[in-house]
């Protein structure tokens, strides 16, 4: 329950639904329309769906690692949603939280290889290095802007970043630039994360259709399916908390993270459904070539400016 496992999944599958009717208005199709209030039910009948139906694996797929690993990625991803500060405070907040989310996010991802890679399908395999190679393109820069809500507000709790940003940004103005270089290459970065158009490298259509869950199916199909959206889901709360950080608590604070949220998923759309997909060796030379050097200047400028 809150905030919890049913309430991310119910938060994940919402912004997926949508996430589908602002992509196919874009694209001049209706997108989901028939189940629930304007098809936003859809998402949730299509896991019940998947869940119900046969699941029919590889010969050479590992009976017990496959199901494990997914059951994990899935649960990686929750456990991280535990430490968003939802509504503006959280009981399980310590100091350095904003790592263990991260590093969480990162498992929750490797974990999803894993599961690709046990099962022993070649279609999945290169899927899932592909998977690989897309995290090795951002974790490192999105792990050093952590500098930035670090010299505004001299903590790494998520919930301290949120209740005091904004106060902090106003008391030390010289950081607003720094902030704003932060907020943008933090959404970028978010991009990459959610693995969308220009950045959905796990999946080449020419090569392989599908990725990780190319030879998944059934139940393997459902929860591959759900740790992906609620590993984004939490990527997109957690960039949220520590860049736009809505000052607000209770309630209030609650439906403002969760409208903020849904703003930065939306943008995502907007750019995934205009963008074209890139080659995962044109976006391992930007993120190593550009994006890593960038965040590491903008680290340090942070830094020193917060001193």
């Amino acid at each position: 329950m809150y905030p919890g496992l049913t309430f991310v999944v119910a938060l994940a599958l919402f912004l997926e639904a949508a996430e589908r009717k602002l992509a196919a208005r874009l694209q001049n199709r209706i997108g989901p329309s028939y189940t629930g209030l304007w098809g936003l039910l859809q998402p949730l009948f299509d896991i019940l769906k998947l869940l119900g139906k046969e699941d029919l694996a590889p010969r050479s797929q590992d009976p017990v690692a496959t199901p494990v690993m997914l059951v994990l990625s899935l649960g990686f991803a929750a456990f991280a949603s535990l430490f968003i500060p939802w509504n503006g405070a959280t009981s399980f907040s310590f100091y350095g939280d904003t790592i263990l989310v991260s590093v969480c996010l990162v498992l929750s991802t490797g974990l999803l290889y894993l599961a690709a890679y046990s099962t022993h399908s070649p279609f999945n395999v290169v899927g899932g290095l592909r998977l690989l190679g897309l995290l090795a393109s951002y974790e490192v820069a999105l792990l050093s802007l952590l500098a930035v809500p670090y010299a505004a507000t001299g903590s790494l709790e998520l919930a301290e970043i949120r209740s005091k940003l904004w106060s902090s940004l106003a008391s030390k103005p010289i950081l607003i630039p720094v902030w704003l270089a932060g907020l943008l290459l933090g959404f970028f970065l978010i991009l990459i994360e959610s693995g969308r158009n220009p950045f959905s490298i796990a999946e080449a259509e020419t090569e392989i259709a599908g990725g990780v869950v190319a030879d998944m199916s059934g139940r393997r199909l459902a929860f591959a399916h759900l740790a992906h959206s609620v590993q984004s889901t939490v990527a997109v709360y957690y960039y949220t908390s520590m860049f736009i950080a809505p000052p607000l608590s209770g309630l209030l604070g609650l439906l403002a993270l969760l409208a903020a949220g849904a703003a930065v998923a939306l943008a995502v759309v907007l750019v995934a459904a205009a963008s074209p997909r890139l080659r995962l060796i044109d976006v391992g030379e930007a993120s190593w070539g550009i994006i890593v050097p960038a965040s590491f200047f903008l680290a340090a400028v942070a830094l020193a400016a917060g001193w």
